[in-house]
């Protein structure tokens, strides 16, 4: 019997027990996860890899959040990009590209709910 390959997703959050967490709910979820503390290994890795869906924090120690993420959509622009921030920055992530935004602290299951609303529309990512 054929498994179907995990859908994958890299988390960017400089705050390292969270970014632990939220990883670990998203692998008992089903995700393949990638897990970066900062923007500039972000970015390396989605010039490396292709992933379904990004879940990205605003504020990290070397890139706005926002920044990134208009980076990220030019690299993979059928992927499924969350902001997420403890204050409200849905704007900039939005005006950035994003697909939504997440006010933290957030249900998980609702990344795993938009990022797959958002692949039945796109289609397979390449």
């Amino acid at each position: 019997m054929d498994q179907q390959p995990k859908k994958t997703i890299i988390v960017i959050d400089d705050n390292a027990p969270l970014l632990r967490e939220l990883g670990s709910m998203l692998e008992r979820g089903g995700w393949s996860v990638t897990l970066c503390g900062d923007g500039s290994s972000a970015i390396r890795s989605v010039m490396s890899r292709s992933f379904e869906a990004v879940l990205i924090d605003f504020s990290l120690p070397d890139i706005r959040g926002h920044v990134i993420t208009e980076t990220i959509r030019t690299i993979m622009p059928r992927a499924c990009i969350i902001g997420m921030s403890f204050l409200d920055r849905e704007y900039e992530f939005l005006a950035a590209g994003a697909d939504t935004f997440f006010l933290k602290p957030f249900d998980i299951d609702e990344v795993d709910r938009i990022a797959g609303l958002h692949g039945s529309r796109t289609g397979d990512m390449d």
